[in-house]
């Protein structure tokens, strides 16, 4: 037989996970309602999830891009080189003015 205390942790768990579930299913739904209706209010941050993957295929196709990414743009690397020492230059440039 188990102890009282871990029941009720495992039914902790279980109410846990269940309201975290409910909520990841049923948010999109009520968002997308209130879009319809007019009734979405703007001071209120939403997380954009227009960048979720839509099908398994496309999870595959993401994943295949970052693990084995078949031509890296060198253009995009090379700016990315550039910012860096341009924000390198500038730490040095405060530390030494701080100082």
């Amino acid at each position: 037989m188990s102890s009282p205390g871990a029941k009720a942790i495992t039914v902790l768990a279980v109410i846990g996970v269940g309201w975290y579930t409910g909520v990841k299913f049923w948010q999109p739904l009520i968002i997308e309602q209130l879009r319809k209706d007019g009734n979405l209010r703007d001071d209120v941050y939403i997380h954009d999830t227009s960048d979720t993957p839509k099908s398994w295929e496309d999870v595959r196709a993401k994943w295949k891009s970052v693990v084995n990414p078949e031509k890296p743009d060198p253009i995009k690397d090379e700016k990315m080189i550039q910012d860096f020492k341009n924000d390198e230059k500038k730490v040095i440039e405060n530390s030494r003015n701080n100082n």
